[in-house]
């Protein structure tokens, strides 16, 4: 019970901060990371209403569009969403909220396009470059998605939505959890809320998959790699020109245990999955993606289990692979034993 209450005053307190700095505000750009998920998307879609409760006009930005889940998603619930592809000039708003997102690469922009705005940002990752600069930053590590944190503020401001949305927010919290495998401070709440609105559960499964994300699937799988570590663990790397995020799942369920797909995009995006097998070796989806982005001076974050390096590189995808298939297992046999080492000395 005490537990419960908490939480109902944590989301209470986000909630009057939130509102305290958007009030009066006029005009909002409200953007999410490129490709955006069901996460992002949701984030994006749940941000609008709040702010369109109060009087505020909201414009969407999904740089590079929705991700060919997000817009199957859509087409399944029957969503128009309204989202452009590039910042919109910044003497048209005063603010900007950053959902689901720690870092400007990630937007496919640079701080400098973020002058003279006033910004928000909503997240559960580590913060990053963006968090630095924002007047407000809400930013909950132990949420399991950002879904989740729009969904309690929502709920503490009394915010109604529709039913389209509400499922659409289901989703969010269900694709950026694993499924529910993980879940976060205020991943139950959340979804008692978008229920309540009217939510129901949509899900995507691989027979529901079109057929060009099915065949990536199978291609990336012909093209793998795979290496050895830590005795039992398994590291797969492969490259696809789309559905990076969607291979790399795919790879983990086939039985990998890191999964390091390189995928299209201008920077290149290299999604990163980790099994729990992988994460009680001490491996993380995030550890491994900041690698790579070091590697190739790039940006890269996310969860334990599911990350992205954004990185800039002239090479074909195939010898990128090549050059993480002979760096990664080293890097990621050294973190095993460094898991292991501190395991020894707790238990002494």
């Amino acid at each position: 019970m005490h537990e419960r209450l908490s939480r109902k005053r944590s989301a209470e307190k986000l909630a009057l901060g939130f509102l305290s700095s958007v009030a009066g505000a006029g005009k909002a750009v409200i953007v999410g990371h490129s490709n955006a998920d069901p996460d992002a998307l949701a984030s994006i879609i749940l941000v609008s209403r709040i702010l369109e409760k109060y009087g505020v006009e909201t414009v969407h930005v999904c740089p590079e569009g929705p991700s060919k889940l997000s817009r199957q998603l859509l087409d399944r619930l029957g969503v128009e969403h309204r989202c452009i592809v590039t910042m919109p000039t910044s003497s048209l708003y005063e603010w900007i909220v950053v959902v689901d997102t720690s870092n400007p690469a990630q937007l496919g922009i640079g701080m400098e396009d973020l002058e003279g705005a006033k910004l928000i940002v909503i997240d559960h990752h580590y913060p990053g470059k963006l968090s630095n600069n924002a007047l407000l930053k809400i930013i909950e590590k132990r949420a399991a998605s950002t879904t989740e944190i729009v969904a309690v503020i929502a709920e503490a401001l009394d915010v109604l939505i529709d039913e389209k949305t509400a499922s659409l927010g289901v989703a969010g919290i269900y694709y950026d959890t694993g499924r529910l495998k993980r879940v976060g401070i205020y991943t139950l709440p959340a979804l008692d809320y978008l229920v309540s609105m009217g939510g129901k559960p949509v899900l995507l499964e691989a027979e529901d998959l079109p057929f060009s994300e099915r065949y990536a699937r199978v291609k990336a799988a012909s093209r793998m790699k795979t290496a050895r570590i830590c005795k039992e663990l398994i590291l797969s790397f492969t490259h696809v020109g789309s559905f990076e995020s969607s291979v790399a799942r795919g790879l983990i369920d086939l039985g990998a245990d890191v999964a390091i797909v390189v995928g299209g995009g201008a920077p290149i995006r290299v999604a990163v999955r980790t099994s729990n097998r992988a994460l009680d070796n001490g491996l993380t989806a995030r550890d491994i993606a900041k690698y790579i982005a070091e590697r190739f001076q790039g940006e890269g974050g996310g969860h334990p289990q599911a990350a992205m390096a954004h990185i800039k590189s002239g090479l074909p995808r195939e010898e990128i692979v090549e050059i993480l298939y002979k760096s990664v297992p080293g890097k990621a046999a050294r973190i095993c034993v460094g898991a292991r080492s501190n395991e020894r000395r707790e238990a002494e």
